[in-house]
């Protein structure tokens, strides 16, 4: 009796086991031949084509799988680290088999000319893009070197006429310093990237942005140049250039920033001989001048201080009495008011001011007739 028991247990684990086998191949079945990917719409996409990005997406085998797409691109993080050319992704599934693919590029800020490759990057300095292709609306950057450059990898710029220009600026401190290749490299590669990025934030697409020899920046627009200098300080100098862009953008002339500063609030524009001075627009309004509620407020404050009580004379206007006999001043222009008792009633010279029939007493305020 034990073993026949023991017999029909082992059938009922062996069919739970059978059963429990096919749901899973079932499940396989459904999960790998039903959520398949059959479709990729892309959406959202301006610089990069559909299938440049359609390739991208789907470079992972296992992404075939519209469940192991969804799950792969919904941390950004990961959509960074595979797709450093976009700043999001967002996948939707419209059926088992089909998905719509939004992008969110990054944008170009520049691009250097490598032989006969355009070698576009973005704000972060990150080679986005090696094309045979010209872009419009891209700044050129000239005068600095690049080697090998590789997608995906950042601008690998050389910076060996930096090393030169921080000992000489050592030598005339009378200091020692000692600038490695790398240093110098890493701080070139920050200035490009800083001024690219700045003048994309601010709305700013130079033809051109032209180091020399000693990192002097120049900016190439369609008629004007800006000579920015050296760029220490390149925030505040793009900032000031966006508030006098519209003025110049149409001008055929160099405007001057190498010695602008913050403090310095004008900037010269030259066009042949002739020279212009330019205010530059702070947050509160034009250079020089005080925020609005601050200069109302310092011409009451001196008009308070002036004079508490205003003076009239008999040229001004008009004393007289209503019918109940309350006394009431007039203006020149018209304007009449009865609270005479706010004014003075004596002249520069403290004669007592008459209309020719009255006058106002200065110590009651009595309204007396001749």
């Amino acid at each position: 009796m034990k073993e026949i028991t023991y017999r029909k247990k082992r059938k009922r684990r062996g069919k739970f086991f059978g059963v429990l086998l096919a749901l899973l191949v079932l499940a396989a079945v459904i999960v790998f031949g039903l959520f398949r990917v059959r479709e990729v719409i892309v959406t959202g996409n301006s610089i990069y084509t559909a299938a440049d990005i359609r390739d991208a997406v789907m470079q992972d085998g296992l992404c075939k799988n519209t469940l192991y797409l969804l799950w792969k691109y919904k941390d950004d993080a990961k959509v960074e680290e595979e797709l450093p050319f976009l700043s999001s992704l967002e996948v939707t599934m419209i059926t088992p088999y089909q998905v719509e693919v939004w992008v969110y590029e990054k944008p170009e800020v520049g691009y250097f000319l490598n032989g006969t490759n355009y070698v576009y990057f973005d704000r972060d300095g990150l080679i986005v893009e090696i094309s045979k292709k010209l872009r419009e609306n891209i700044p050129k950057i000239t005068g600095v070197t690049i080697s090998k450059p590789e997608r995906y990898a950042k601008l690998p710029v050389k910076g060996g006429k930096l090393v030169s220009a921080k000992k000489e600026e050592a030598e005339t401190e009378q200091e020692t310093e000692t600038v490695s290749q790398e240093e110098a490299d890493r701080a070139l590669f920050e200035l490009v990237v800083g001024i690219t990025r700045g003048l994309s934030k601010n709305g700013l697409t130079p033809k051109e942005i032209k180091f020399d020899e000693k990192q002097q920046v120049t900016l190439y627009f369609q008629r004007m140049r800006v000579k920015l200098g050296s760029c220490s300080n390149i925030e505040d100098k793009v900032a000031a250039l966006k508030s006098v862009y519209d003025k110049v953008e149409n001008l055929e002339g160099v405007l001057h920033m190498e010695d602008y500063a913050e403090d310095a609030r004008t900037i010269s524009f030259r066009q042949g001989e002739t020279e212009e001075t330019l205010e530059v627009e702070t947050e509160n309004g034009a250079a020089g001048k005080k925020p609005k509620g601050e200069q109302e407020s310092e011409t009451e404050s001196e008009s308070n201080t002036e004079s508490d009580v205003p003076t009239y004379s008999e040229s001004d206007g008009t004393f007289s009495t209503d019918a109940s006999g309350t006394p009431i001043y007039t203006d020149a222009a018209g304007n009449t008011t009865t609270n005479v008792d706010e004014y003075q009633y004596t002249d520069e010279n403290g004669g007592i001011i008459t209309d020719g029939y009255g006058y106002i007493d200065p110590y009651t305020g009595a309204y007396i007739l001749k």
